[in-house]
Order: C-alpha cells, then sequence, then structure tokens
C-alpha cells in the first residue's frame, strides 16, 4: 500500500477496503483518523478498482456450480416463473453473477367462468305508468363467457319485472251542479245558483285542471204557477150568497178549484131566471190577473160568467 504523508492532523490512510468483484469492477475505500481539532482534507476517498487479483489481498475469485434443473412452474395454468440455483465454491473469494435464476413458464390456459352482462330490455313496458305494467329484460353470460372448460353462469337469463312506476296524470273532471240557494221563485220562472268542484276526480300527478266555470245562474221554477179563483159580488142588490164548487177554464192549464161565489138574483127571485154572475177575477200568485170564463152549475140551472174584472183581492 503505498504510504501518505499526513496533513493537518490526519494519521495516515488505511488499508483499502474493497466494495464488490475487482474481476467486474470495483470500488475500493480508504479512511484515516484525524488526530486534534483542525484537520484539512477528506477523512475518506474512494477509487474505481477492475484488476483481478484485488490489490490489497483480496484473494481468488470463486467458482460456480453447474445450474440445477429448472423447478416447476409457479402456476398450473398462465403465466407463471421457474427458478433453477447454482453454487459458488468460494475459496477465498467470491463468485461473480447470481446463484438463483428464473424464467417465465406456461403450463396451459387457466379456466375462465362465465359472468353474467348487465340486465338489458327484451321487451316495452306494457303500461305507461301507475306500475301495473311488465316488461322482459334479458343478459348473456358473455362477461366474460365461459373458456377452457370455466363454469357456465347460474340463474335464469330472462326475467319479467314491473315498469313504469311512476304515478299516472290524473285530469281534472267537474263534480255535478248542486244549488247554493233557493229559487228566486215559486212558479212562473226564477233565477238560482249553482256551483261546481274539480273533484271528480281532481287532477293529480301533473293532469289538467277542469275547464270552464265553478258557478251559473240558472232559471227554475219554470211550470206556471196555480190560478186561485175568487169570486166576488159587485152589485148593490145581493139576496142570497152561497159557496159553491166549480171548474175554472184558464187560458193556459185547467185547475180545480174551490170558488167562493157571491149570486145575484133578480127582484122577481124567478128560480127558473138565468141567474148571472159578475165581478169575477182571478189573481196569480206574481199578482197579475187575468179573464177568462167560467161554468157553475147551480141545481138545475146554469151560470154564466160574462166578464171578469182585472181587480186584485186578498188571498182567502
Amino acid at each position: 500500500m503505498e504510504n501518505l504523508i499526513l496533513l493537518c492532523g490526519y494519521e495516515e490512510w488505511s488499508e483499502w477496503s474493497f466494495i464488490g468483484s475487482c474481476s467486474r469492477g470495483c470500488l475500493k475505500r480508504a479512511f484515516r483518523v484525524c488526530k486534534g481539532n483542525g484537520c484539512e482534507g477528506a477523512r475518506y476517498k474512494t477509487e474505481h478498482c477492475n484488476t483481478p487479483p484485488c490489490p490489497g489481498g483480496g484473494g481468488s475469485v470463486g467458482h460456480w456450480s453447474s445450474w440445477s434443473e429448472w423447478g416447476q412452474c409457479s402456476k398450473t395454468c398462465g403465466r407463471g416463473l421457474q427458478e433453477r440455483r447454482r453454487q459458488c465454491s468460494r475459496g477465498n473469494g467470491r463468485c461473480n453473477g447470481q446463484s438463483l435464476g428464473n424464467r417465465s413458464c406456461f403450463v396451459k390456459e387457466c379456466p375462465v367462468d362465465g359472468q353474467w352482462s348487465a340486465w338489458v330490455n327484451h321487451s316495452n313496458c306494457s303500461e305507461p305508468c301507475g306500475g301495473l305494467g311488465k316488461r322482459d329484460e334479458i343478459r348473456f353470460c358473455n362477461n366474460p363467457a365461459p373458456e377452457n372448460g370455466g363454469r357456465d353462469c347460474e340463474g335464469d337469463h330472462i326475467r319479467l319485472i314491473h315498469c313504469n312506476l311512476q304515478a299516472c296524470k290524473v285530469d281534472g273532471q267537474w263534480s255535478a251542479w248542486i244549488n247554493i240557494e233557493e229559487c228566486s221563485e215559486t212558479c212562473g220562472g226564477g233565477r238560482q245558483r249553482q256551483t261546481r268542484a274539480c273533484t271528480n276526480p281532481a287532477p293529480e300527478n301533473g293532469g289538467k285542471q277542469c275547464t270552464g266555470e265553478t258557478s251559473r245562474v240558472i232559471d227554475c221554477n219554470s211550470q206556471p204557477c196555480k190560478a186561485e179563483c175568487e169570486k166576488r159580488e159587485d152589485f148593490d142588490r145581493i139576496f142570497v150568497m152561497t159557496y159553491y164548487s166549480g171548474i175554472c177554464q184558464t187560458h193556459d192549464t185547467v185547475e180545480q178549484c174551490l170558488s167562493k161565489a157571491y149570486i145575484y138574483k133578480d127582484e122577481s127571485n124567478n128560480p127558473e131566471a138565468t141567474i148571472e154572475i159578475k165581478g169575477v177575477s182571478h189573481v196569480l200568485k206574481d199578482g197579475r190577473t187575468y179573464k177568462d170564463y167560467c161554468t157553475f152549475s147551480l141545481r138545475n140551472f146554469t151560470l154564466t160568467v160574462n166578464e171578469t174584472v182585472a181587480e186584485i183581492f186578498d188571498w182567502f
């Protein structure tokens, strides 16, 4: 080893120590100890060496034995690894290279078990909404498909499911008209207010509202008012006042009525004479009066109303 002069308090360099195999190129390193303080310079130094045998008493290079046979593949199918080994007869040296070798190996293709694809529609839904519709869905054993003796997929490849579960739209429909006030008249034609609601059914789930009005005014009680007959004698000489029953023929209808008759007899009081009734007025409930001709039976005589007067009398 080369003698080195101590610098700045360092002792001499140590002997080289080798890192790696000198036969393939290596590094050697030496160090020195600093005595005292204030040493200048590096404490370690490193150099390349590549000439066997290694300087500094490295000894001879070891020798490898022959490689063993390749071992079994690490996989029974598909790609795996095989290993082989060798031994280093070191002596005083080291063997260059690795004691373990490996390589890729392949025995056979591995079995692939089949897996189902996602479900896809196979038919249209039988209903547009409401959850009562049904449709077919189908799937395939291709994700992946079975290969090299792998197992088929288990289960059905087609199924029937409910579809279009959203609620159906319901368009609103009107309820029947109902009266909210009584007719303004009991006969002869009046007016009456009615209302209705959009509840038969009510609109749901985005259905359309009812169209039209919620209230209206209609004609009511249009039937003719029943006439009540009042008979009145309008003369000075009254000999007999009696009630009789008769039939009054009106313009619109025939009404059975109980008449109040004021009967006039002439001065002779002749029972065979024609008895004339005057001053008959028919008063309707709406206050109107009208003329007509009524015939009454009195014993064997006929009483004829010749004329009526348009006067309004109190009801009896």
